[in-house]
């Protein structure tokens, strides 16, 4: 019931060393850990006032390191534009003080989480890593899980990889760069953002936020690193690895009419869901759709919903229906995705 649905964590303090570029000894990792726990402790599901806890806690970790306090102004909540629950981003900037300089890091990492429905009974447990390892236990698990389970080298929770310990490596390499300033050159700006997982609502209150910061410090912004989680190319995969540039993200929908009918006249009507399932089934997973550059494939597109729009039980069919798709996207515009969209469904229909 568990299986392929509960967020996992290797903890592995030489790889996340080497994967930050840092030769000092296990406190650092140890450190990151232990802020990754209190984070996932907070249950902070998208929409809500757990997102609120989240942040506060964030931003009370940055204001009782020693930079924050000597630096106050350095530290700010960020409103979330027209929030009715009130939700805010934690902005903290370092200034490093060896030579002077504009160039500017932004770091980016989200603080909410999906639900924890699907931990099937084991909901209590959701932000408990060390507490849900032994609840697991006493579970049938795949192989593969279950020998992770029993390294005793993963930490299992919600958010935990997606992505507490993204933030907490931030919060505390920032940290390791403060209580050393005087030997850091250039800027960070570093945005723990809400709403991610539903209408990013923190990302959109922190854009504006890098432009009217950039006009009042002068920042030349060099690059944006999101600590998000990572995965595996393919089985048994060990390589750590970190991607450069950007993938857009685009959600084409279709909204399907047919026809009522009773179910006991079935040619007289015309099914949506049958419409839809047509519609899935040449463009999901389809890499005709991917863009290619550089020799570099993009995700293919895959649905992320598909429903008819009845309420209600009866013996009549549905008359409308819908869909939409994620799809990744490395050229292709706006226009041209809904044109592909438009001929796929007209192309197959028409088989």
């Amino acid at each position: 019931m568990l299986e392929g649905k509960i967020e996992n964590l290797k903890v592995d303090s030489t790889n996340v060393l080497s994967v930050l570029g840092t030769n000092r000894d296990l406190t650092l990792s140890k450190k990151i850990e232990k802020l990754t726990i209190e984070l996932t402790n907070i249950l902070s599901v998208v929409g809500t006032s757990g997102e609120i806890d989240a942040s506060n806690k964030i931003y009370e970790v940055f204001a009782d390191m020693p930079y924050y306090k000597k630096n106050p102004n350095l530290l700010s909540h960020l409103d979330f534009k027209n929030d009715t629950l009130g939700r805010k981003n934690v902005v903290a900037i370092v200034k490093g003080e060896k030579t002077p300089s504009d160039k500017t890091v932004v770091l980016i990492g989200h603080s909410d989480t999906v639900g924890i429905s699907d931990y099937s009974g084991f909901e209590e447990y959701a932000t408990k890593p060390y507490e849900l390892a032994k609840k697991l236990k006493e579970l049938k698990l795949p192989a593969d899980v279950r020998e992770n389970l029993d390294s005793g080298n993963w930490l299992f929770g919600r958010g935990i990889f997606d992505m507490k310990c993204g933030v907490a490596t931030i919060m505390t390499i920032m940290e390791d760069i403060t209580e050393n300033i005087s030997e850091f050159e250039g800027n960070l700006v570093f945005a723990a953002v809400g709403d991610e997982e539903e209408s990013l609502g923190g990302m959109l209150a922190f854009v504006p936020e890098l432009v009217k910061l950039q006009e009042e410090h002068g920042f030349e912004y060099q690059a944006v690193v999101d600590t998000d989680y990572m995965s595996p190319r393919y089985e048994n995969d060990e390589q750590k690895n970190i991607y450069v540039g950007t993938v857009g993200k685009l959600m084409p929908s279709f909204y399907v009419v047919g026809k009522e009918t009773h179910v006991g006249q079935p040619y007289k009507g015309l099914d949506p869901n049958l419409i839809t399932s047509a519609i899935i089934t040449e463009i999901d997973k389809n890499i005709e759709y991917s863009d290619i550059v550089d020799k570099e494939v993009s995700l293919p597109p895959i649905t992320l919903r598909n429903r008819d729009l009845k309420e209600e039980y009866s013996v009549q069919i549905a008359k409308t229906a819908n869909l939409y798709f994620n799809y990744a996207t490395h050229v292709s515009t706006p226009d041209m995705v809904l044109e592909k969209m438009k001929g796929a469904a007209e192309g197959h229909l028409k088989r």
